[in-house]
């Protein structure tokens, strides 16, 4: 397997980096589906990107998708793409993130912040199954590692009917927190 040097990484001498430097290091040759939590600021994006350029699947495409920053009603297409005609002003078709990150990886920051349609599409990619694009006939096959990642409690998420628990739980096979530096003030200095 092909490994890029490490050019990001979360620094600090504090027994909590040290444990997600470790975690990230043992996680990154599997292909288990990982949840970063931590409040924002933390490194949830570099984390994701070590894991992903420690893998074997580095020198494949990480893409990045920002939930909250696309509108919901456009969100599914963005992930999932869409055929010709599926909509007004679907010109042409267009391969999702999902497609695109094909033998890679991709991120779902603050995946909290999907509705539920989205999180049952995904649902079925994290199954291992394949998608339509909406309009679609033909279903796509995408080989892609999925992390997520959140600033907000799933769980809560889940009980108060915003997340589905089905998906929380299979996003979160492994979680990796990254404790805020106030709570690790040695790593100040660094």
């Amino acid at each position: 397997s092909i490994r890029a040097p490490l050019h990001e990484s979360l620094l600090g001498i504090s027994p909590g980096i040290r444990e997600v430097n470790d975690m990230i290091r043992r996680l990154a040759v599997s292909n288990l589906t990982v949840l970063i939590t931590g409040e924002s600021g933390v490194g949830k994006d570099i984390a994701a990107r070590m894991l992903h350029k420690m893998s074997a699947r580095y020198g494949n495409p990480f893409v990045k998708v920002n939930c909250p920053a696309i509108p919901e009603s456009i969100l599914e297409s963005e992930l999932f793409g869409y055929e010709r005609g599926a909509f007004t002003g679907a010109g042409t078709s267009k391969p999702g993130r999902l497609e695109l990150a094909h033998n890679g990886t991709i991120f779902l920051d603050e995946i909290a912040e999907t509705s539920y349609t989205v999180q049952s599409k995904l649902l079925q990619v994290l199954d291992g199954e394949p998608f339509m694009r909406i309009g679609g006939v033909t279903p796509v096959k995408s080989d892609v590692r999925i992390i997520a990642a959140t600033n907000m409690s799933l769980e809560a998420a889940v009980r108060e009917g915003r997340m589905r628990e089905d998906i929380y739980f299979r996003l979160s096979e492994v979680i990796i927190h990254l404790p805020p530096l106030r709570e690790r003030r040695e790593d100040i200095p660094l």
